[in-house]
């Protein structure tokens, strides 16, 4: 009987944790100049592709928190942008399902 109550209670509490906001998306190296901007912000730049980023949304049912969700995403498609040689990403729009996409540029011409 114990021993299910101290799995229970281990359970939401992991849940509650992963709900709250503990991130373990980490912004590489390489991402580390790239920056998120409007489309407007960035019409000068290249356009250099597109990407598309997921995180989970939903952990047993509960939905995860939402600035958390945000920031993984951001991350994420920065790290994707160095990857593309880019140094500049704008969202294409807001995210659905834990999904986003990213219009991916070169702002800063000659470097890299």
């Amino acid at each position: 009987m114990e021993f299910k109550m101290k799995k229970s209670l281990f359970l939401t509490f992991a849940i509650t944790l992963a709900a709250t906001g503990c991130s373990l998306v980490k912004l590489s190296p390489q991402a580390d100049h790239v920056r998120i901007m409007t489309a407007k912000s960035a019409s000068h730049c290249k356009v250099l592709g597109k990407t598309t980023v997921s995180v989970i949304d939903e952990i047993f049912f509960f939905e995860r928190d939402k600035k958390t969700m945000l920031d993984e995403l951001e991350i994420l498609a920065r790290n994707s942008v160095a990857k593309m040689q880019g140094d500049t990403a704008s969202p294409d729009g807001d995210p659905v399902n834990g999904e986003q996409s990213y219009t991916v540029y070169r702002c800063i011409y000659g470097g890299h």
